[in-house]
């Protein structure tokens, strides 16, 4: 059973940064590629007007260089709340001087985008107790679902296999069975958060090709959109580690998969599913 306070802590870290591993491109979602013709890019439908930033014209293209957060995923201090810093777990190091709230960021590009309205100009994370800062935050936790239940879904997938074969569940067999609804959300138009599986637990020694590490050291990010590759379908990312780049891909690889991104930079992700997503107006 997971204690609440390291609940607290993983809902509100995310990912610190990004990870990179080398691993040659090839894939196990091949029927997927044949059903996706070109790049399919999300466009807004009814557009909510807002009153602060500049509004954005009604069915443009998501584009993480225009509707993204301009700043990098990595932020300084305790993502502790007030109540807790100075706690048993603060005072154990359990939690990093850097931590990342990919969750929040990628929720509240989605909410800006649905709501017709440009991100914050900001190029440097806020700081803790700014009005940004906040919403990013509320974000985060919001991301995880109602009680934290992503975080389990984390934890499951951390002890899975990397491929099990036919007859065992694995990261990929459970990526396979998730990404044809991912599509299919796609297609209608809708921005996709996903969590992306990089690290195996440290019980888990059925993924001896994978990293282990902690629960924090996985990610999450934003799908708009997908084409076809070589070896299978891309989806096409914002991500928070990577702001105001439009290159950044979620692509098949000898039977796992990579995060690539537009100056070639390669993370080995062993898995992806959907993440829970409930527009809000758009904070900071």
């Amino acid at each position: 059973m997971i204690r609440w306070t390291t609940v607290v802590v993983v809902l509100l870290l995310g990912a610190c940064s990004p990870v990179a591993n080398r691993r040659p491109d090839e894939s196990s979602a091949r029927e997927r590629a044949k059903a996706a013709p070109g790049l399919r890019v999300v466009s807004s439908g009814a557009v909510r007007t807002g009153s602060t930033p500049p509004e954005i014209p009604a069915r443009e293209a998501f584009r993480p260089s225009v509707h993204g957060l301009r700043f990098v995923n990595r932020f300084s201090g305790s993502p502790l709340p007030d109540a807790l810093r100075g706690s048993s777990l603060a005072r154990g190091k359990v939690v990093p001087a850097e931590f990342g709230l990919c969750g929040g960021m990628s929720l509240l590009v989605a909410d800006y985008y649905l709501a017709g309205q440009r991100p914050p100009d900001d190029t440097t994370p806020p700081a803790p107790g700014t009005p940004l800062y906040d919403a990013i935050a509320a974000r985060q936790l919001e991301s995880f679902g109602e009680g934290g239940v992503m975080v389990l879904a984390f934890r499951r997938w951390m002890s899975l296999p990397d491929d099990g074969g036919a007859d065992e569940e694995s990261t990929a067999s459970l990526t396979r069975a998730e990404l044809a609804g991912i599509l299919r959300r796609l297609d209608r138009g809708e921005l996709v958060p996903l969590g992306l599986v990089y690290v195996r637990s440290r019980t888990n020694s059925r993924a001896p090709q994978s990293r282990v590490g902690v629960l924090w050291q996985n990610h999450q990010v934003l799908a708009y959109g997908y084409e076809p590759g070589e070896a299978g379908v891309r989806v096409r990312v914002y991500d928070p580690n990577y702001p105001g780049d439009d290159g950044v891909v979620i692509a098949p690889a000898q039977g796992v998969w990579e995060r690539r991104t537009g100056t070639g930079k390669v993370t080995r992700v062993r898995g992806f599913f959907p993440m829970p997503y409930e527009a809000r107006p758009a904070g900071g």
